[in-house]
């Protein structure tokens, strides 16, 4: 078995992959370890009624198990990245309509000739979900070049990506009833701790911490009891669109929804895009 290639990115790295790749494969975690395939039409059918190709059937529906042949391990061990990742849309300044659930993960392809240094990026996506939606954006130009927005900033997932992500997922859930996560109890959590995935918001110089006079400290703590240990996060400034390209997939979860599972949604037109970054792929996690 030949070595795991850990440079995945969309459009770049030796392993490339697509917006319908990520919002299929995160799909899997919003349908809690239920991996479907990915498809563009749900159903279809001659003049006369003949089915050719049917994805709606209860069969068709059905999936498969994705991380462990026991159904509740399987939901808990997707349920944790679930966990991992709620954090990050708030993290980067993003969010889904009031009262729905969702998760996800920014991302960039680092613009490379020779200077790893470098502060320029060729790509940038947000993937991200809720129980009803998959839904993946990419910003890039298509051959490589480094991506900048109106202000002349570099592009990051959290900035453009994210925003058309957010766009989409509004349009399509607020009609929708909200639905929740599964259930995921403190015991079923896997490790000491569950730290949050972080965001690729753009660096900001780190505050130096005021020393406690009556006690030590080894972690910040936040307003929240639920978060005392995951690091803060800035927000991130969203600018105004480029003129860069910037495809949106999505994927629907298909758990007990009827639709089909058809990748896509309501007047939302989905496009497969290859970039060509010469840079290496990095979720920023």
């Amino acid at each position: 078995m030949g070595s795991l290639d850990g440079n995945i990115s969309i459009g770049g790295g030796q392993t490339q992959v697509t917006p319908t790749d990520m919002a299929g494969a995160y799909a899997t975690f919003a349908a809690d370890g239920i991996q479907r395939d990915s498809h563009f039409v749900a159903k279809l059918e001659t003049a006369d009624g003949e089915v050719l190709f049917d994805e709606t059937t209860p069969a068709a529906k059905k999936g498969e198990q994705a991380f462990d042949p026991d159904p509740e391990e399987n939901r808990q061990i997707s349920r944790n990245v679930t966990e991992s990742m709620l954090d990050v849309l708030p993290g980067s300044g993003l969010a889904c309509p009031s009262e729905h659930s969702c998760a996800g993960k920014t991302g960039t392809h680092q613009y490379d000739q020779g200077d790893v240094d470098s502060e320029e990026n060729s790509q940038a996506w947000m993937v991200g979900y809720s129980p009803q939606i998959s839904a993946a954006a990419w910003v890039g130009t298509g051959g490589g070049e480094p991506i900048r927005d109106a202000n002349g900033g570099p592009i990051y997932g959290s900035g453009l990506p994210g925003s058309i992500w957010e766009k989409f997922m509004t349009r399509y859930l607020e009609p929708l009833d909200p639905e929740e996560f599964s259930d995921l109890s403190s015991e079923q959590i896997f490790g000491p701790a569950q730290a949050s995935v972080a965001d690729d918001s753009s660096p900001v110089p780190e505050e130096p911490t005021e020393p406690s006079s009556s006690e030590e400290s080894t972690s910040e703590e936040s307003s929240s009891p639920e978060s005392t240990t995951r690091p803060s996060r800035p927000n991130p400034s969203h600018g105004p669109p480029t003129k860069s390209e910037s495809p949106t997939s999505a994927s629907e979860s298909d758990e007990e929804d009827g639709d089909g599972g058809w990748f896509g949604g309501p007047d939302e037109p989905a496009d497969d895009v290859n970039g060509n970054g010469n840079g290496n792929g990095s979720s920023d996690g």
